[in-house]
């Protein structure tokens, strides 16, 4: 839909289908977030050994973090790209690589002679703190440096949320 708007000149609408989706995709996330808390009783249900049900349920719930950062980014990605910029997605998402193996480095095994690590959760936390890294980096790409923001919201934030919520 942000496409169909943006190549209809009509960024207002842009604005609203990007808000109407990052809203849609956070509701849409609950499920997901609620299964993935109670991972480890539900693999426990169906049979799995209690001390793999034990590690999954908890890489879950730390994994929880990441979840709406991440569909949030998506959504943003996908603004975008409707807008005719796809470039800065891949650049963010290109540059985060390196980010995300530090991160996971230092979060699983720590610094050396400083701090042990958190072991097997340092995994999703790191790339969860990587996820909240690339939805603000998406974020402030079009509000700082793209400017096609100023398109889209010109006629003032509060303006269109009204609009969008009514959809």
């Amino acid at each position: 839909m942000c496409a169909q708007a943006a190549g209809a000149n009509n960024y207002r609408l842009v604005a609203v289908w990007t808000t109407i989706g990052m809203w849609s995709i956070a509701i849409a996330s609950i499920p997901v977030l609620i299964s993935w808390g109670f991972a480890e009783p539900i693999l426990l249900a169906v049979g799995f050994p209690p001390d793999e049900s034990q590690l999954a349920g908890s890489f879950t719930k730390t994994y929880c973090l990441s979840l709406i950062p991440f569909v949030w980014y998506t959504v943003l990605q996908n603004a975008l790209q409707a807008l005719g910029n796809a470039y800065p997605a891949l650049w963010i998402n290109l540059s985060l690589v390196p980010v995300n193996v530090a991160l996971n480095q230092v979060f699983i095994f720590g610094v050396p002679g400083h701090w042990d690590g958190l072991g097997f959760v340092g995994s999703p936390l790191a790339t969860s703190v990587t996820r909240w890294l690339s939805l603000g980096l998406v974020a402030a790409y079009m509000v700082i440096w793209d400017g096609k923001h100023k398109k889209c919201f010109e006629a003032g934030l509060m303006s269109w949320l009204p609009e969008a919520f009514s959809s």
